[in-house]
């Protein structure tokens, strides 16, 4: 198909249509989103993820096109195509045919990551961990990635100084903050999360964050007050508390001993006077 020359009649040939492009990049999030090319100025580019269509594209003026990624459950890794469609019309110098629609050949499949959350294991929800301590945490991530710590101030998330690692080739991360330290958290209930970032010459990609976690740092007199309270209630406590006078029971009667049955009504005598409570002991059981 050709448009004709008005005054020679000679056939002019109606352009080609090139294979858009894609910017390269390695990871992608819901964060860092923007994906880029080139293509014909004012051209549509059909914009594919994993062979299906996913948007139509304006390109502008200076050739440029521009997608907005949403993960929506997608797998980690995604092949990114595109092809462009342009309606070429013949020159205003009364040049003789009609407008011709084309279609590009689709590109070549682009490989790219979705950069995930990254996991936050440690420290656990709702632990404590005293003010003078050695703070520790760590999770999965990216390789390649560097992950940071974050801090709830007011209302607003921001980076814990010192409190930043790179993942390793396994997959893991860990953060140590020595007691005292820049990045080391006062008294009181602490919220964080974890983010984790790919950067390169080309590329500054940030992941979405991790689950929040909750935990308390206590004083050191704090921590005492509460072990002290853990350790003398509950169960486990009264039953040691139970053996212990049992043991002593042994002792006193030396090579005889005390019989099951005798360490049995022994404890039954002393439980009999428990009051009534959350934990109620058995001889039994013991």
């Amino acid at each position: 198909m050709s448009w004709t020359d008005p005054l020679t009649m000679e056939e002019i040939p109606i352009p080609d249509l090139s294979i858009p492009t894609i910017n390269p990049i390695k990871f992608i999030s819901s964060i860092s989103n923007a994906i880029t090319g080139t293509g014909l100025p004012n051209a549509n580019v059909d914009f594919f993820i994993n062979g299906e269509l996913d948007d139509t594209l304006d390109v502008d003026d200076a050739g440029i096109w521009t997608h907005k990624f949403h993960d929506n459950g997608l797998n980690n890794v995604l092949y990114l195509t595109v092809q462009q469609k342009f309606t070429f019309d013949p020159p205003d110098d009364g040049t003789v045919g009609d407008s011709v629609a084309k279609t590009s050949e689709l590109s070549a499949p682009m490989e790219v990551q979705i950069l995930k959350k990254p996991s936050l294991e440690q420290p656990k929800i709702d632990s404590f961990m005293v003010e003078s301590a050695e703070f520790n945490a760590e999770g999965q991530g990216t390789p390649d990635c560097t992950v940071t710590l974050q801090k709830q101030n007011a209302n607003a998330w921001g980076p814990i100084e010192n409190a930043t690692a790179e993942v390793d080739s396994t997959g893991t991360w860990k953060i140590v903050i020595p007691p005292g330290s820049d990045g080391s958290f006062d008294p009181g209930p602490i919220e964080i999360r974890a983010v984790q970032q790919y950067c390169s010459e080309t590329e500054n990609v940030q992941s979405e964050p991790s689950e929040t976690i909750t935990f308390t740092v206590e004083t050191s007199n704090e921590n005492m007050t509460r072990m002290q309270a853990s350790h003398s209630k509950g169960e486990d406590a009264r039953n040691a508390a139970y053996l212990k006078k049992y043991q002593a029971l042994q002792t006193k009667f030396g090579d005889t001993g005390i019989t099951c049955d005798i360490g049995i009504m022994f404890f039954t005598k002393l439980m009999s006077r428990e009051k009534s409570g959350k934990y109620k002991s058995d001889a039994g059981a013991m």
